[in-house]
């Protein structure tokens, strides 16, 4: 008889039935450990006996109250748990079989790469016990959220990599960055082949692995030109530019020029006058003091070429909007060094600027000098 009633339909479920070859006897050996009397149900001579009062057990002992004889019919059958170890059917496990606790730190901190579903559905949700974060509605695949520093760490052997590749949906590696624990270089791929890397020095190099200055940027071009960099606004209108002349060896530092980005053109002035206005002088930076050099005094230009000039004389750096603010600090109050100091915003100087003051200067001083001559 291997069931009482009908027979669970559900493979989940398995009660187990023992029959005992009884004797004079009140001690027995059950097949399955319990934790105690109330996990299986005793039946006498088909009578079914009272847990406690007619029969202990703990573990794999049964005692009874009564010695039993040789002509008794006994058996149990075990009703605490299921004691038969069978596979939950698919689908059969939800959240609310789950303890709170049943998925420990510990349990979840490594896991098989080969065996973790490739569908995560609505993606995997890591959130800190402290982010305070709602329920997952992202529709990203991966979202590392905490209300304080977040992050995900790739660890990897001291000579190897850790790396980060990117395919489409058949599988192709499209994109890669990796960082060589071995030479300490961050490499980025695209289609195949390296684009760019940040050494152990923290130079750059674009198009190129050849470490020759802070950054190295390489042309994909031997002939013409290549803008290397190119500056634009908000609207995306250009600017300025950086460009390579592959023909020519030379490099273009460019600024917007285009008759039409301007306006109120007028070639009537005097540059005469307002060039003598300037001072170039001779003098020393404070941090090399054994070289002379030639220039200006970026203050004593602003009145003149206010456009050869960035920022304002005598300015200190302020706090701004966008950054983080220390404890008690407002957005524009000054920064201040480690002894208390206010910290300098240099102005400086783009002497490019002064060209058309210097040349319609020249054309004025070519025109009176052919006027004398005439006369």
């Amino acid at each position: 008889m291997a069931y009482i009633g009908k027979e669970p339909a559900d493979s989940f479920i398995s009660f187990a039935k023992q029959d005992f070859s009884t004797s004079a006897t009140t001690s027995y050996t059950l097949d399955n450990a319990v934790t105690n009397e109330n996990e299986l149900a005793l039946f006498i001579n088909f009578v079914r006996q009272e847990p406690t009062t007619a029969y202990t057990a703990s573990g794999t002992s049964l005692t009874l109250t009564s010695a039993t004889a040789s002509t008794d019919d006994m058996y149990c059958v075990y009703l605490g748990k299921a004691v038969q170890t069978v596979n939950p059917p698919s689908g059969s496990v939800g959240a609310s079989q789950l303890a709170s606790d049943a998925v420990t730190a510990a349990k979840a901190n490594f896991f098989n790469a080969d065996t973790l579903a490739a569908d995560l559905g609505t993606g995997l949700h890591v959130k800190t016990a402290d982010s305070g974060a709602s329920a997952n509605t992202s529709s990203d695949e991966l979202v590392v959220e905490g209300s304080g520093t977040s992050g995900i760490s790739i660890l990897s052997g001291n000579g190897s990599s850790g790396v980060v590749d990117f395919g489409d949906d058949g599988d192709n590696n499209v994109g890669r960055i990796i960082y060589s624990h071995a030479d300490n270089n961050m490499t980025f791929t695209t289609n195949g082949s390296e684009r760019m890397r940040i050494n152990s020095n923290g130079n750059i190099q674009i198009g190129t692995t050849t470490e020759s200055a802070r950054i190295h940027i390489r042309s994909a071009t031997t002939a013409g030109t290549d803008p290397l960099v190119v500056f634009s606004d908000a609207s995306g209108t250009t600017c300025g530019s950086i460009d390579l002349n592959a023909s020519g060896n030379t490099v273009a530092y460019v600024t917007s020029s285009d008759h039409r980005l301007k306006e109120n053109v007028s070639y009537d002035f005097d540059a005469t006058s307002r060039l003598k206005q300037l001072k170039p002088a001779r003098f020393n930076f404070i941090a090399d003091p054994d070289t002379t050099v030639d220039g200006f005094i970026a203050h004593e230009v602003s009145s003149i070429v206010p456009e050869a000039i960035t920022k304002t004389k005598d300015a200190v750096k302020v706090w701004k909007d966008n950054e983080v603010l220390p404890d008690g600090v407002s957005v524009g109050d000054n920064k201040l060094d480690d002894d208390g100091n206010t910290i300098p915003d240099y102005q400086g100087i783009d002497q490019s600027k002064l060209v058309p003051l210097l040349v319609k200067t020249i054309q004025e001083l070519e025109a009176r000098i052919t006027e004398l001559e005439n006369a």
